[in-house]
């Protein structure tokens, strides 16, 4: 299997978790060679498999990673692959499913934007970049408002990749145009939700961590970078200064420590960023819920 998903700046084959159930199995071993199915805490599997997609069945309050959902879905009937795409947050992880779904099916691959005819250049500029991005695929504009009208030329057995609505789940799943939308796909419907990559996925093992108890005049042999986290009973206390250290190398390592700005695993890459000055090109330490120092991370 080919890498298709992006991640930083790098195309990789993503690690995919799927909760029971054959149409979430089957999905899943579309997306990935070695899908690995979980039961229990979900957080928690995410997190430690560094899984990039979860495939479950329902769309609930998770955020951790993107989600897949299948709805209806029928590989075996799937002649063709459709897209809808608009300016939503989750149109080009749709794209990228869509793809990534026509070329392990072997069958064409579409994206449709419905638009008004105002907004008609608007959305053929984003489908000619979504386009561009993905050689081979299709793209069109449907001049409507009514999403339903996308589907009118699309051939019998389309699957629909859509992004996640906005509003009530169920009342859209019952009653909105997500409803009418996939009674017109017999190859069923798979609804995506896009969601931040998470700092679990570029944490590293840590390089370095000094104990309080210790001589400071002990610490900068030891330290490769200018900052070293400092931990006790495993929970990070703070960071020390190599430069500290060398200036006055008198007491313990605990007597030099710096309050330091925090990030969890859960946190989006982001929360890197927002550290990184006081961090300089030091490693950022990463914790737990408790605190507990459980790796490091570059810079984003």
């Amino acid at each position: 299997m080919a890498p298709w998903m992006v991640a930083g700046d790098e195309l990789v084959v993503p690690r995919v978790l799927h909760t029971r159930g054959a149409a979430n199995g089957g999905l899943a071993r579309l997306l990935a060679p070695e899908p690995i199915e979980v039961a229990g805490n979900l957080p928690e599997a995410v997190v430690e498999a560094k899984a990039d997609i979860l495939v479950t069945s329902r769309l609930s309050s998770f955020d951790l990673v993107p989600v897949c959902v299948p709805i209806d879905f029928d590989h075996e009937a799937v002649d063709h692959v459709l897209a809808a795409v608009g300016t939503g947050p989750h149109s080009r992880f749709a794209a990228d499913v869509a793809v990534q779904l026509g070329a392990e099916l072997g069958v064409k691959v579409e994206l449709v934007a419905a638009a008004l005819d105002s907004e008609a250049d608007d959305a053929e500029r984003r489908l000619v970049r979504l386009a561009e991005d993905r050689p081979g695929t299709l793209w069109r504009v449907a001049a409507t408002s009514d999403p339903v009208a996308m589907l009118e030329e699309a051939p019998d057995g389309t699957l629909l990749v859509l992004g996640a609505p906005g509003g009530n789940w169920f009342q859209r799943q019952m009653f909105g145009a997500g409803a009418r939308l996939r009674a017109k796909t017999p190859g069923g419907s798979v609804v995506v939700r896009n969601a931040p990559r998470r700092v679990f996925h570029v944490v590293r093992e840590p390089t370095l961590w000094l104990s309080p108890h210790m001589n400071a005049a002990d610490g900068p042999p030891l330290m490769v970078d200018e900052m070293a986290p400092v931990v006790d009973g495993g929970v990070l206390v703070g960071v020390v200064s190599r430069a500290r250290l060398a200036a006055d190398p008198s007491g313990m390592i605990g007597d030099h420590v710096i309050p330091a700005p925090t990030v969890q695993l859960i946190d989006s890459v982001d929360a890197l960023a927002d550290v990184a000055a006081f961090f300089g090109d030091s490693p950022i330490p990463i914790v737990d819920d408790d605190g507990r120092l459980v790796g490091e991370a570059l810079r984003s």
